[in-house]
């Protein structure tokens, strides 16, 4: 089976492809190498059993239970959507937790990382966001699209998602985080 080629930024030298080629195939690896201030400790067997899950695209629906602590948010509302935003293989993104506050909380996280983080913008320059036309300007707080096109859609869990079409792309990644609340 032939693997997908990455998106490459322009003017990166062969050895940078060489580190997005494996960066985009292997998460932890990606982890590592853009995000080091948020992943300061070696990966655990039960970490590397999740990255080898969220590298096989084979795989369509995944769940992961782990008690707190062990990175799970960080690992799925920011590291992993980040990865497919900077690589451009997805075209919109649904964090979804128990309240939409919640929700636009990861979706803040994750935007924060992609404009601050330093590894990342020096490797695939600043990610500037455009208004959908369904927002209240570039980068709002309910939505936001990236300038590559990537649709990010902070939702809480009673909140419509079914149906949703931004131009000809409907939701393709789903990242459901906490979605208990006092009362389920």
């Amino acid at each position: 089976m032939m693997l997908p080629t990455p998106y490459m930024p322009e003017g990166v030298d062969i050895q940078m492809e060489k580190i997005l080629e494996r960066a985009y195939r292997d998460t932890a690896y990606f982890c590592k190498m853009f995000m080091p201030r948020s992943f300061t400790r070696p990966f655990s067997e039960a970490h590397k059993q999740i990255f080898k899950a969220l590298d096989d695209d084979s795989i369509q629906k995944l769940v992961i239970a782990m008690p707190r602590g062990w990175g799970k948010t960080t690992i799925f509302n920011k590291a992993y959507p980040a990865k497919r935003i900077l690589f451009r293989d997805r075209k919109y993104i649904v964090p979804v937790s128990a309240t939409a506050p919640s929700a636009i909380e990861f979706s803040e996280n994750l935007k924060s990382e992609l404009l601050t983080n330093s590894d990342i913008v020096d490797v695939f320059g600043p990610i500037n966001s455009r208004s959908s036309g369904d927002t209240d300007g570039p980068f709002s707080t309910l939505e936001w699209v990236t300038d590559s096109g990537i649709k990010i859609l902070p939702r809480g869990a009673q909140q419509q998602i079914r149906g949703r079409l931004f131009k000809d792309a409907r939701p393709d990644l789903f990242i459901i985080d906490d979605v208990e609340d006092d009362h389920t």
